[in-house]
């Protein structure tokens, strides 16, 4: 059955018989412009695997997750960095401007976070020849229709429309994923003057009044001198990994300013292939530093 809304509510109506059965969403290759505004390479081969970029709030959703207040609970403290630029007296009536970092505390209710599902759209060719793009397997179950609904509704914010199709193999000829969600720069120690711009220009920082701030951030881990920078692409724009291959620790660090920093030790090999909600998993991370004051001292406990 094919679908074509701008949002459904009730899969119900589109799906019939949750019997546990398995299928995909799918959607016929679109042409090399809307391929490239998701994510895809060029090349559009079969396997290339990417999280969608942000087009609107289901694929923010899916790539950010999403919190809500909880007004029930009592308020908590928050701190948020800003970048403050001001006048300073240096002698003989002259001023010159300083730039500092300013962390502000405030009080906020209590934030209910639901994880990102993180799908991921994959390229696949059936039998006749035809390449498609598909979500991941679902299987047709009463407590798996809200990712059923939310696979949908991805499909039809990135394509306008799309069609449930079955398992047989027949239909769907399996590919060997190729995960595109991570650039890697340039191999080798780069200082910040060299490498700084390629970062920056990757990553996308959307306020400018913290820009300083995060860039700072960067700059400092970057000092240290990894082996290898890669930066997030597609649905994972916004992030950096720093690795220090031979001391094992792997930085990974967000252009939003008020996130935090996760340190891993794994494999960065293993650590590009997991999708956002697995990389962001309390259970997988060494460490996790929280962007405020602090945030200095506690990196550099971390880095070798």
């Amino acid at each position: 059955m094919l679908i074509q809304k701008k949002r459904i509510r009730n899969i119900d109506n589109y799906i019939a018989n949750f019997d546990g059965r398995e299928i995909y969403i799918a959607h016929p290759l679109p042409d090399t412009k809307k391929t490239d505004s998701i994510g895809f390479s060029s090349k559009r081969g079969l396997g290339e695997e990417v999280l969608p970029k942000l087009m609107g709030p289901i694929t923010r959703f899916n790539s950010i997750g999403k919190s809500v207040p909880d007004k029930k609970a009592p308020k908590e403290t928050a701190y948020r960095q800003i970048s403050w630029t001001r006048k300073q007296w240096v002698g003989g009536g002259d001023t010159q401007e300083v730039t500092d970092t300013r962390e502000i505390e405030y009080k906020r209710y209590k934030r209910i976070f639901t994880p990102p599902p993180s799908i991921e759209l994959k390229i696949v060719e059936n039998l006749q020849g035809e390449k498609l793009v598909i979500s991941p397997k679902l299987t047709l179950l009463d407590n798996n229709k809200e990712l059923v609904t939310h696979c949908v509704n991805l499909f039809l914010e990135v394509f306008g429309l799309c069609e449930p199709v079955d398992d047989q193999l027949n239909t769907i000829i399996k590919s060997e994923s190729i995960k595109l969600n991570w650039n890697l720069l340039p191999p080798g120690q780069h200082p910040w003057d060299e490498i700084g711009s390629q970062i920056i220009s990757a990553i996308n920082i959307r306020s400018k009044s913290n820009a300083a701030v995060v860039e700072g951030r960067l700059e400092l881990i970057n000092g240290r001198k990894p082996d290898f920078v890669a930066v997030g692409h597609a649905g994972f724009q916004g992030y950096v990994v720093f690795g220090f291959t031979k001391s094992n620790v792997f930085v990974l660090e967000s252009s939003q300013c008020n996130n935090a920093t996760y340190i891993f030790d794994s494999d960065w090999q293993q650590l590009s292939q997991l999708s956002k909600a697995e990389i962001l998993d309390a259970n997988l991370h060494k460490g996790r530093i929280i962007h405020k004051n602090s945030w200095q001292a506690e990196i550099v406990k971390f880095l070798p």
